[in-house]
């Protein structure tokens, strides 16, 4: 994939807004990120593409749960998920609601691929989001800590 991705945006709304640190980020496609940083009249959002970034996520229907991650090629991918888990290409991946940030149920994207290498403590899982994370003209920031809440996307 190519390199031209940034690892943040700006959004021109801010704290006169109610925009603050730490609320989420999203658009029609999924998740986008968090704000980190609220000034006035505009904010900067960390992207979950940025390889600094660690959202806690779980698999829709699989009961399993592990932490996603950027990579450097901002592409997205998803640790800490045991190695005997039965994880197949297509299955939805939502936030936890695990560390504070995301609310749970989110939608991030759908596995892309899940190998278990030989040496590894931990799945090896390509996650594939809907997003285009080139193209971010509208967004939604989550105000309140947590949305109502919805129905189990099973």
């Amino acid at each position: 994939s190519s390199n031209n991705y940034e690892s943040s945006i700006i959004i021109d709304k801010g704290l006169r807004d109610g925009v603050k640190n730490r609320m989420p980020v999203f658009n029609k496609d999924g998740l986008v990120g968090q704000v980190v940083n609220a000034a006035m009249f505009a904010s900067q959002v960390q992207l979950i593409t940025d390889n600094r970034s660690g959202v806690a996520a779980e698999i829709v229907g699989r009961d399993e749960k592990g932490l996603l991650q950027g990579t450097f090629d901002n592409d997205l991918e998803m640790t800490l998920v045991r190695k005997t888990a039965k994880i197949k290409p297509g299955d939805m991946v939502v936030t936890s609601g695990l560390g504070g940030v995301y609310p749970r149920k989110l939608f991030i994207g759908r596995v892309k691929s899940a190998k278990s290498p030989a040496q590894a403590l931990y799945k090896d899982i390509e996650i594939e989001s809907e997003v285009d994370f080139n193209n971010l003209d509208e967004v939604v920031v989550i105000k309140s800590p947590l949305p109502p809440k919805v129905d189990d996307l099973k």
